[in-house]
């Protein structure tokens, strides 16, 4: 059944979001204005430190709203007996669903980063390599966690607060007691911390999550409790 059962439509998850899929580019599109209004006229030195964080610090975890919300009909006490009920293939439906849109909030993400640096330099601005991998890992080890979150608890009120509450606590920690998997090492970077090792932490801390989450949303008798 797996391989004869194709991915969801990329529609039908957006669908299914409802108006929160609209928060998170509503985010991005105020951090833009922001930054617009903020930062025009800025040096060429400073202007990319203000961007990754007036960027990055809130859009980054607003990926959670999309991973958790896109699971809701999987969550909901009313009605999850029948979604669950249906022959739906496990890694189709789960993983491959959270990595298909988080690759597209990671891409929205980036094209609009690159915009405003283009478009805010006074002369041409060079886009450091660490800017392109490192936001991406940080979206996608909130979409892990997020995935995680939705699984475990079934309850989206509560994954919101849980996730919200982890991306406070490493802003206001500023990575002390990360253990080296700080998401905000791109846009509130951590001085004494190695970007390129916080990296590999945070990729290897996403696998993880995901293997997690896979594994238990594969299990029809934990999901159905």
């Amino acid at each position: 059944m797996e391989s004869r059962v194709k991915l969801l439509p990329l529609m039908l998850d957006i669908r299914s979001m409802g108006g929160l899929f609209y928060i998170p580019i509503l985010t991005m599109g105020l951090s833009a204005v922001y930054c617009m209004l903020q930062y025009s006229g800025l040096d060429d030195r400073y202007l990319l430190p203000q961007l990754r964080h007036a960027m990055g610090v809130l859009s980054i975890p607003m990926i959670c709203i999309w991973i958790i919300a896109m699971f809701q009909d999987y969550t909901a006490t009313e009605g999850k007996e029948t979604v669950l009920a249906l022959p739906y293939p496990p890694v189709r439906s789960g993983m491959l669903r959270v990595w298909r849109m988080t690759g597209l909030y990671a891409l929205l993400f980036m094209m609009l980063y690159v915009v405003m640096a283009a478009g805010l330099s006074s002369a041409q601005i060079t886009v450091i390599l660490e800017d392109l991998y490192v936001p991406v890992i940080s979206i996608f080890l909130f979409a892990g966690l997020s995935f995680l979150l939705i699984v475990i608890f079934k309850n989206p009120i509560s994954c919101y607060i849980l996730a919200g509450g982890y991306a406070l606590f490493h802003y206001m920690t500023r990575g002390a007691y990360s253990l080296g998997i700080y998401p905000f090492q791109w846009s509130l970077p951590q001085p004494y911390m190695d970007s390129m090792l916080c990296s590999y932490m945070m990729l290897a801390a996403s696998g993880v999550l995901f293997t997690v989450a896979q594994s238990l949303f594969a299990n029809r008798e934990f999901m159905m409790r």
